[in-house]
C-alpha cells in the first residue's frame, strides 16, 4: 500500500506514468545495505627477535651452548647489541656470563635484560636441555634468514624478468638454485 503511494508521488513529480515508475523499480535491484567494514582486532605487537633473545639468553646460562655459536654467523642477529653478544660468545664460551664482560659493557642494558630473561625462563633446565634448545633455535634462526633471503632473490628475479634482463635474471636463478638446494640439506639434518 505505502509503495504505491509513493509510487503515485514519484510519477506525478517526474511526470511519469505509475507503470513506468513500477516497471524502472523492478528492473533496479534494491542496493545492498551499506555496511561499516569489520576491522580485526589488532593483535598483541610480537618482538621480531624474540628468538634471537631467547637464544642469547639460554647461552649466558650455559658455557657448552657458546660452543654452536662458532658456526653461525653474528650478522644474522639484529642489532649491534645482540651481534656484539653473539661474538663475544663464539670468541670466549665456556663460562657462563655472570657479570657484564669489558668488551660488552656499551651494551650493559641489554645485557641485563637478556640475563634476567635467562633466569626466568631457563634457569630451572638442565645444561643438556638448554643445550639442544640453544642448537634448536640457532638452526631456526639460519633458516629464517634464509627464506628471507630467497624471498629476497624471487623479488629481485621477477624485477630482472619483467624488465627483460635475461643475465641478471639467470645469475639471480642460479643463486636461488642454490640457496634451494642449501636449505633443502638443512632441512634433512
Amino acid at each position: 500500500m505505502e509503495r504505491e503511494h509513493y509510487q503515485r508521488q514519484i510519477a506525478q513529480a517526474v511526470g511519469s506514468s505509475v507503470q513506468a515508475v513500477q516497471a524502472k523499480a523492478q528492473q533496479t535491484a534494491p542496493a545492498a545495505p551499506v555496511r561499516k567494514a569489520v576491522k580485526a582486532a589488532a593483535a598483541a605487537p610480537r618482538n621480531r627477535y624474540l628468538v634471537q633473545d631467547d637464544v642469547l639468553a639460554l647461552a649466558m646460562l650455559d658455557g657448552p651452548s657458546q660452543e654452536l655459536f662458532g658456526r653461525i654467523d653474528p650478522q644474522l642477529f639484529a642489532g649491534e647489541a645482540r651481534q656484539a653478544l653473539a661474538q663475544y660468545y663464539a670468541a670466549h664460551h665456556g663460562q657462563p656470563l655472570t657479570t657484564t664482560p669489558p668488551p660488552l659493557q656499551n651494551f650493559d642494558e641489554y645485557i641485563t635484560m637478556v640475563r634476567v630473561r635467562a633466569d626466568a625462563r631457563y634457569g630451572a633446565w638442565s645444561e643438556t636441555d638448554r643445550y639442544y634448545e640453544t642448537a634448536r633455535l640457532l638452526r631456526q634462526i639460519e633458516t629464517e634468514h634464509k627464506q628471507q633471503h630467497k624471498h629476497h632473490l624471487i623479488t629481485h628475479l621477477r624485477q630482472a624478468e619483467e624488465s627483460g634482463d635475461t643475465t641478471a635474471a639467470a645469475a639471480l636463478r642460479e643463486q636461488l638454485n642454490q640457496l634451494i638446494k642449501e636449505i633443502a640439506r638443512g632441512n634433512r639434518r
